[in-house]
Formats: C-alpha cells, sequence, structure tokens
C-alpha cells in the first residue's frame, strides 16, 4: 500500500499573523525610508546650490566682481531706453532679475532653441520658452519643491510649470538709494517696488562681491517660493521688467521681512491666513503646524556667497545680516519686520547696522 504524504497548507490564522506582521514592518520603516529620503533630498539640493555658487563667483571674476542676476548688472542693458526692448524683444534673458540664464553660460552649457530657430530667445514666445527651460534644468530644482505655479494675468504663451527653486538676496543686487544710478534701492515704476522703505544700505553700495562685507555671512541664493501673499494659487510675472515684491520670479527682500513672498511666515507669526512655510521651508517639518511658528522646524537651505550652503531653521535664517550688505542701517524699532526675527536678533531702541 502506497503511502501519499499531504501537503500542509497555511491556515487562515496564520497568513493573518504573516500580513500584520508585514503590516507593522511597513508601519515601522516607513517613517524612516521617508525620513532617509528627504535627508538625501536636502542634501541633493546643496548640491545644486554650491554649483550655484561655484558659477556666480565664477561670473563674477570674469566681470570685475560684479553680481549676476541684477537690473543694475546683468540686464542692465534691458532698461536702456534707446534700446527697443521689451516683452517681445529681451534677447539672452528671461527678464530683468533673471540670474539662471549668465550662470548657465558660465557653467558651459545651453539651453535648447526654440523652433524659430531664433538663439537668443528674444521674443515672449522664446522667452516663455527660455524660462520653461530654466526651471527644469535639474541643477536649478530643489527635490523636494513640488509646487505648480501659473503666470498672473491670462497669456497663451505663459503656462502652469514648476515653481522657481531658488531666490536671490534683493539687497545684494542694486545699488544704495545715494548713488546716481537709476537703478538704485529706491522706488522705480515699471523696474521694481521699494523692497522696504525702512532699509538703507551703506553709501556707496554697488552689486559687487568686494562691497558685500563678510562673504561666509551674505546670501546669494536661498530655497524660496514665487508669490505666497495671495490666497490665490502660486503665481510669477512673465514680464520682462520683473519686479520685486508679489510675482516676483527670481529674487525678493529677504526672510526677515513680513512682506517677503518668497520666505512667507507672516501666518504663523501673526496667526492669520494661509500657512506658506511648507513650499519655501521644505526641508524641515512635514506639518502644516502654526504651533511651530516659534521654533526652526521647518527649514531650507542658505548658499552664501563664499561657496558654502547651511541648512537653516525659519527663524534661524531670518537674521538680517545674512540679507544685507554690512552697513545697512535699520532706524529701530521697526512694525514690518518679523517680530521675532526682531525680538531675537535686533531688538534695539536705536540704530541696527547690519554686521
Amino acid at each position: 500500500m502506497r503511502i501519499v504524504k499531504r501537503r500542509h497548507a497555511f491556515t487562515l490564522v496564520e497568513l493573518l499573523v504573516v500580513i500584520g506582521i508585514i503590516a507593522l514592518l511597513i508601519s515601522v520603516l516607513l517613517p524612516a525610508l521617508q525620513k532617509a529620503r528627504r535627508a538625501a533630498n536636502t542634501i541633493k539640493c546643496s548640491a545644486n546650490m554650491r554649483a550655484i555658487l561655484q558659477a556666480m563667483n565664477m561670473y563674477a571674476v570674469q566681470n570685475n566682481n560684479w553680481i549676476p542676476g541684477s537690473a543694475a548688472t546683468s540686464a542692465y542693458y534691458l532698461l536702456n531706453p534707446f534700446g527697443g526692448y521689451s516683452n517681445t524683444n529681451c534677447p539672452g534673458l528671461a527678464s530683468t532679475f533673471d540670474w539662471e540664464s549668465p550662470l548657465v553660460r558660465v557653467m558651459g552649457q545651453k539651453l535648447k532653441a526654440p523652433a524659430s530657430g531664433d538663439n537668443e530667445f528674444a521674443s515672449e514666445a522664446d522667452r516663455a520658452n527660455r524660462w520653461s527651460q530654466l526651471v527644469n534644468l535639474p541643477q536649478f530644482q530643489c527635490p523636494e519643491n513640488q509646487t505648480i505655479a501659473s503666470p498672473h494675468g491670462a497669456s497663451a504663451l505663459w503656462g502652469s510649470m514648476p515653481m522657481a527653486s531658488y531666490n536671490t538676496a534683493a539687497m545684494f543686487l542694486l545699488y544704495s538709494s545715494t548713488t546716481s544710478s537709476p537703478y538704485k534701492l529706491a522706488a522705480q515704476p515699471g523696474i521694481y517696488q521699494t523692497p522696504a522703505t525702512y532699509v538703507d544700505p551703506p553709501s556707496g553700495y554697488a552689486p559687487k562681491l568686494n562691497k558685500i562685507g563678510a562673504s561666509s555671512e551674505k546670501c546669494f541664493v536661498a530655497d524660496g517660493s514665487n508669490d505666497t501673499g495671495a490666497t490665490t494659487a502660486t503665481q510669477y510675472d512673465p514680464g520682462y521688467k520683473n519686479k520685486l515684491g508679489s510675482y516676483q520670479m527670481w529674487t525678493d527682500i529677504g526672510a526677515f521681512d513680513s512682506f517677503s513672498y518668497a520666505w512667507n511666515r507672516y501666518a504663523a507669526t501673526n496667526g492669520v491666513g494661509n500657512d506658506y512655510r511648507l513650499i519655501a521651508y521644505r526641508h524641515g517639518s512635514i506639518r502644516n503646524d502654526k504651533s511651530l511658528a516659534a521654533g526652526d522646524a521647518f527649514r531650507y537651505n542658505m548658499g552664501f556667497f563664499d561657496g558654502h550652503v547651511e541648512t537653516m531653521g525659519a527663524l534661524e535664517g531670518s537674521n538680517p545680516k545674512f540679507w544685507m550688505p554690512r552697513g545697512t542701517k535699520i532706524p529701530t524699532p521697526v512694525s514690518e519686520m518679523y517680530k521675532d526675527t526682531y525680538n531675537q536678533f535686533v531688538k534695539s531702541t536705536g540704530v541696527y547696522y547690519a554686521p
């Protein structure tokens, strides 16, 4: 008589136990994996910034210390009243504060020419094509940036696309208000708005590396966002005379100012409005929680003129000295500055001078 051995199958209870163990392991490991992924993205973003800073310094070496990305430097020619430049004739740049195009050339890269074959990207369609390529270049993309921006105002040429990941510190890009240059830190209708009326840069300041002060304490570029001051979707200004303030594409006054759109902490510090910290301060907490306003749980990368990059908390990175040339004067007290920034870094009854 032949004996047949039966194979024992898993019982339903055993299967449920195994599935439960796997689910438990996933629930334990997933946060750690997510944390590791976000840490890797922070490192990748830092590497992008270091490459940007290296290219910026190369540009400055080639151009007598002038800092790129300014209506006073690399975009100076666009404001020539006799040049005939406009939204439909803007060769070489996407707008006056476009700092990425000059750096692309320094990096030895070329953007893909539009179908028209116009290598200068001069027309409005060409500028839109240039802008789309720039914001999609890996070296200008923060891997934690998942935000889509739309053009401010109706336009068939400019569409929704990835939000610009990085913004420059505007106060280093303009002349002081005491100079004879028309491209200065003062109200210029049609060119740019006054970044902060209470800020007074040192007399004779010009956007040059040898004028900024200690390069290891001065921020050139940082994680940021486009317009996040309104309750509408994130927007950008497609005009060739790009303004500071709302809908800016490239630069902003600085994280110390409560009117900042790129580094908006207004809702968290004032308790009203939408909390946009997750957009700009994207390397820290993933909680959209106003109770974290006083701390540094929300973090972002900052790249300094000397070439190094630091990951800082939202409050820590709002120190005014990072965002303005040495010797810049701020009469105190001032209501436009974030309250926690003022209390921690300024808190003076006289005049604050940026170190």
